[in-house]
């Protein structure tokens, strides 16, 4: 055992709505985040490394939301 107190550390979850109304718990990296979306898998991938997305950043998420509904979900 250690003498020093626990820490806690807030975190933040982000979820996305489906077309079903479902909400989705966003995943920890962007390979997973890729994977929900076996379709088009490459070419999330290759977004989310490009512009440097960040799971665990709103304003990346905002970023990439963007992208989905403009070039993936039409």
């Amino acid at each position: 055992t250690s003498d020093r107190p626990g820490r806690f550390s807030p975190a933040t979850e982000y979820y996305l709505v489906n077309k079903q109304n479902k909400f989705i718990s966003v995943p920890s990296n962007r390979r997973r985040l890729a994977k929900m979306f076996d379709y088009k898998q490459e070419e999330i991938k290759t977004f989310l490394k490009d512009n440097r997305i960040k799971t665990n950043d709103e304003e990346d998420l905002e970023q990439f939301v963007d992208f989905y509904n403009a070039k993936i979900a039409k």
